[in-house]
């Protein structure tokens, strides 16, 4: 069985399908007009949009437990 059938009807299908087709759709453009030497350069700073975003929950969700619950911050969409 596949991975997409499996996540067919699941929450985080239906709560972050825009973000992966988003993805997706850079992804398909990066390597038509870049090719695979432009889209492995490009993954550095992908990834590193990715880990900056979880420092930054961590960070809040750190301040958040320091005030007692007044900060909070949501890491992914609900």
């Amino acid at each position: 069985m596949t991975g997409g059938l499996r996540l067919m009807n699941s929450w985080p299908r239906q709560s972050l399908w825009f973000s992966i087709f988003v993805a997706w759709a850079i992804k398909v453009v990066m390597l038509r007009y870049g090719g695979a030497r432009a889209f492995k350069r490009a993954r550095v700073f992908f990834v590193g949009l990715i880990l900056g975003e979880m420092a930054s929950a961590g960070l809040w969700m750190l301040v958040g437990l320091l005030s007692g619950g007044t900060v909070t911050y949501r890491l992914l969409p609900g």
